[in-house]
């Protein structure tokens, strides 16, 4: 069973899974967290998915016709009531390019057009529509390829997000009026920005975000194998564009590469983990985030044998923003 709360704590939503012999049905409920009134189905359909996470009033989660077809996104209010589709135009919207807005009570995401899966071919492009349904879809910024991530840039409507096309991801900045503009160029053949990153560290299962916005929102850290193909350092870019990115680690070896990286809590400087003196041997560094001096290393030399396995504790919590604009 998965859980999730409403950010005013105020309702729990869960899903439940039957594997009835002949297929896995998958449902989604709301209920009070005080169990003041009975739990809500949301989906209609047995081929309800997993939800984003809820806001105060709403949640999304995407839902196929009783037959299959394309997943539609729903938004429904967390009393079961005021169901509408957002993206009644569009083809298949994918659940890895969908955010919610803190602070305008909209939806963006990223759609195929007019196509009944996520490799089938274009036209793609990224969407906003208000959470209630008041307004449908519209193009926010068209794009030739498939877009795999968003994130929102605090503090803002602004977004950053990654397409991938034979190989190669470029990473994009939107901000109003939402003119896209790419922050790394033209990266050669199969290399790019990776939205993908591996865990934290070997012994940490949990992946570390492929992309950091900062803050205050005006840089993004991203980890690239844009000097050479599959070898991954870290980037810095400003999100208007105004400068080029900057490689903040050292060069690398061509067996070497960063595995990891966070932000500092005031997001001036980048801790990371990298192997850039003997291969597979992971060692600390941390660097300012606009590379204003070189990298420092934090450990002492790993004996034979040896390396360093990171530990950070969870980020500091931000607090909930209120419901509504």
């Amino acid at each position: 069973m998965r859980v999730e709360l409403s950010p005013d704590d105020a309702h729990v939503i869960y899903v439940t899974a039957d594997d009835d012999d002949s297929s896995l049905v998958i449902d989604l409920y709301g209920v009070p967290l005080d169990g003041s009134t009975p739990p809500v189905r949301f989906n209609e359909n047995r081929f309800g998915v997993a939800p984003s996470a809820p806001n105060g009033e709403r949640m999304l989660f995407f839902e196929s016709g009783a037959f299959g077809g394309i997943p539609k996104l729903q938004s429904i209010r967390l009393d079961g009531s005021e169901r509408v589709n957002l993206a009644p135009r569009s083809g298949y919207v994918d659940s890895r390019g969908l955010r919610i807005l803190p602070a305008s009570q909209h939806a963006v995401f990223a759609t195929s057009a007019g196509a009944s899966g996520p490799f089938t071919t274009g036209p793609y492009g990224l969407f906003m529509a208000a959470l209630d349904g008041s307004q449908t879809e519209r193009i926010l910024a068209p794009s030739t390829d498939p877009i795999h991530l968003i994130d929102v840039i605090p503090g803002s409507t602004g977004l950053v997000y990654v397409t991938f096309n034979a190989g190669t991801r470029r990473l994009f900045s939107l901000q109003r009026p939402f003119d896209p503009h790419s922050l790394i160029g033209d990266p050669p053949p199969l290399q790019g920005v990776d939205d993908a990153m591996p865990p934290l560290s070997p012994s940490d299962p949990t992946p570390a975000p492929p992309i950091v916005i900062t803050p205050d929102g005006t840089r993004v850290v991203f980890r690239a194998d844009l000097d050479a193909d599959e070898v991954y350092g870290i980037y810095s870019a400003l999100l208007d564009g105004s400068q080029p990115y900057v490689r903040l680690n050292d060069p690398l070896t061509s067996t070497g590469d960063v595995l990891s990286f966070r932000l500092s809590w005031d997001g001036k400087r980048v801790i990371y983990m990298a192997d850039p003196f003997a291969n597979e041997v992971f060692e600390l560094f941390s660097v300012p985030i606009d590379r204003s001096s070189s990298p420092v290393r934090l450990n002492q030399p790993p004996v034979g044998g040896g390396d360093v396995q990171i530990y950070l504790p969870e980020p500091r919590p931000k607090g909930r923003a209120a419901p509504g604009p």
